[in-house]
């Protein structure tokens, strides 16, 4: 079994920045239902992989910022307009209080350790 960061590697140049199939459908309608209104709110995709919900916060409004660890992903997300840096999602690179929303799509399983 591949490594999350070696899986991502090669699966980058074809990985959809928009749901692809019926489980990532169901999660963008479940996970975006969720959200507060997010117009002029600075909000995170915490491992935006392609920039999927970089492209949701955007057009409803944010000012979308996303993170990821793979930088062939993130070469993807750039296509999205947003600001994106290279950070593991468990250990945000941010102050205390400056994101308003974040939103972390079908990232835990790629987590080793949650706890």
């Amino acid at each position: 079994m591949l490594e999350p960061q070696a899986a991502y590697a090669i699966w980058a140049a074809t990985y959809s920045p928009h749901a692809h199939n019926r489980l990532m459908e169901i999660e963008q309608q479940t996970v975006l239902s969720l959200l507060p209104a997010v117009s002029g709110l600075t909000a995170l995709d915490a491992g935006c992989g392609s920039g999927r919900y970089l492209l949701a916060l955007g057009s409803r409004g944010a000012k979308a910022l996303g993170i990821d660890l793979s930088m062939p992903m993130l070469a993807r997300a750039r296509a999205a307009g947003s600001l994106i840096a290279r950070a593991d999602v468990c250990a945000l690179p941010f102050h205390s209080m400056s994101i308003d929303v974040i939103v972390c799509g079908l990232v835990l399983g790629d987590i080793a350790h949650l706890e």
